[in-house]
């Protein structure tokens, strides 16, 4: 389990973070936190489905063992 979840964190995290850099790029030098404050604002809910995608991938897996 904990293997799992190590799993899915470490790809998330790999996964978001060109898309992330290249859209506070694009921004120019807002500087990090208030980048980082806009990519939440803007897109949020996506984080928030990636979030509920990966619980319930980490429930199901749980639930079946």
């Amino acid at each position: 389990m904990k293997k799992i979840a190590v799993g899915l964190v470490s790809t998330s995290i790999l996964t978001m973070s060109g898309p992330v850099a290249a859209h506070v790029g694009e921004h120019g030098a807002m500087g990090f936190l208030s980048g980082l404050e806009h990519l939440l604002a803007d897109h949020g809910y996506l984080l928030a489905l990636l979030g509920v995608t990966a619980a319930g991938l980490v429930l199901k897996r749980w639930n079946r063992g």
